[in-house]
């Protein structure tokens, strides 16, 4: 699909440079140099040995770190592992093509249901904490998570017992494990509020950022909506049909957001200025016992000066608004980096790719370059756990991938637009949630915003 100027081009096709290399350290000056070597094609009448995993990926900034890693696993195995910096566009259908392609953006690879081997049943989509979190196109298993970002609620479980221990409450919930459903979240919301001077809070929830940079809301919260509209009718979402979307979740999105505006940390008329950070230091400082989050935002919270809520009182549970599918009672996980392997390769080439892929995601000097040469978050059974779950949002996504109870589910961030859109958005939701505009009128704004940004020639006032 053509993407236009309020979208980031991804329709350049770059043909991939290989460049395997060998990194030499001269102890003279303790420096690294990088020595080409010829690339070995793989023929029917040449010997197995010259088989080699041929990796694109997306960071140029990263390539001397993928570098080492091939060599360490070429000493290991014997198979030569080549990288190249892979451009926006480039794909298994480009010349010399990759055995494995490394993504972010889910629209850079639109024949991936083609072009991408099945990785279902393999060692390493069996590893998946939760085979939900694949990225599934034209009834396969395209391509597996190596990093991810787990949305849900955050919620202060010490003014969650505060309000437990009033003799007055009306609500019967005891603990945040305890909310099953927007209608519970509601509420426990309207009751801390009527009880919000004796428990010693501002409000309910962090009231949210509307700002056109603010993501909780007008990227994260609004992406399960959409994402469950894409869902429900099957729509391709690596392919041009996520161009429109009829928004018909809105009414749950908007009712959640009133929710957290009428019982917020400040009046709905400042949405609009206010900003994350604020957001995010309400909820540290105690103001607030609810606050949208995600498992990158950990650094921000950890990081507010003074916070006067600990790690212990910090429990992490599925964001509801009243979708159909949170029956039960899922997180929503965003796959951030995405693994594919060609389908047009050899048998042999495939089978290297899944070896060197489980490899990564299971031995010690994989899982160390995942999650501290990269910084990543892989969601794999396979990965030493304490690493995993260093700090109580991570913990508890871990958890919730891992205990085979929910239906957790992907949220598809990367479609949302660029460009106006964010503005677009906030505008709408904040003249709904002061009373200037109506349900109707905040849906089809959304709309039209959306359509504006991927097809705007032919958009016009109307919609």
């Amino acid at each position: 699909m053509k993407l236009q100027k309020t979208i980031k081009s991804r329709s350049r096709r770059a043909a991939i440079l290989w460049l395997p290399v060998v990194t030499v350290l001269l102890a003279s000056c303790g420096t690294k140099t990088e020595s080409p070597i010829p690339t070995t094609q793989l023929t029917e009448t040449e010997p197995e040995q010259t088989l080699s995993i041929r990796i694109a990926q997306p960071d140029r900034e990263q390539r001397l770190v993928w570098a080492d890693l091939g060599a360490d696993y070429q000493t290991l195995t014997g198979i030569p592992v080549e990288t190249a910096v892979r451009e926006s566009g480039a794909s298994f259908s480009e010349p010399n093509t990759p055995t494995v392609i490394l993504f972010r953006d889910i629209r850079e690879i639109p024949n991936l249901a083609e072009t991408a081997y099945n990785l279902a049943e393999t060692a390493v989509f069996n590893a998946l904490a939760d085979s939900s979190t694949a990225l599934r196109v034209g009834g396969k298993a395209a391509a597996v998570p190596l990093d991810c970002d787990v949305y849900g609620l955050l919620v202060n479980k010490n003014a969650l017992l505060a309000y437990t221990a009033l003799s007055n409450r009306v609500a019967s919930i005891n603990a945040a494990e305890d909310i099953k459903s927007f209608a519970d979240l509601k509420e426990l919301v309207q009751e801390l509020t009527k009880h919000k001077s004796e428990l010693q809070i501002k409000g309910a929830f962090a009231a949210p950022s509307l700002k056109a940079d603010g993501k909780t809301w007008l990227t994260h919260a609004l992406s399960l909506p959409i994402s469950a509209e894409f869902r429900s009718d099957n729509v391709s979402v690596t392919g041009g049909a996520t161009t429109s979307i009829t928004f018909r979740n809105g009414g749950a999105y908007l009712n959640l957001l009133s929710l957290a505006a009428e019982n917020g940390t400040a009046k709905a008329e400042a949405l609009q200025t206010r900003t994350d950070t604020a957001a995010i230091q309400d909820f540290a400082y105690g103001n607030a016992v609810f606050l949208p989050g995600t498992t990158a935002d950990w650094p921000a919270l950890d990081a507010v000066k003074d916070r006067t809520v600990t790690n212990d009182s910090i429990a992490f549970i599925p964001l509801y608004m009243g979708l159909p599918e949170e029956t039960d009672g899922g997180v929503a996980v965003e796959g951030k980096l995405w693994a594919a392997i060609s389908a047009t390769a050899t048998e042999a080439e495939q089978k290297a790719a899944v070896d060197f892929l489980s490899w990564l995601t299971s031995s010690e000097r994989g899982t160390d370059f995942l999650l501290r040469s990269l910084q990543l978050w892989p969601p794999y059974t396979t990965l030493p756990q304490a690493s995993l779950q260093t700090n109580p949002i991570t913990t508890a996504s871990y958890a919730f991938l891992t205990d085979g109870t929910h239906s957790n589910r992907l949220s598809f961030v990367a479609l949302l637009p660029e460009g106006s859109f964010p503005a677009a958005a906030g505008k709408a939701f904040a003249a709904y949630t002061t009373g200037k505009t109506t349900e109707d009128t905040a849906r089809q704004a959304i709309v039209i915003a959306w359509k504006a940004a991927y097809l705007p020639e032919t958009t016009d006032t109307a919609g």
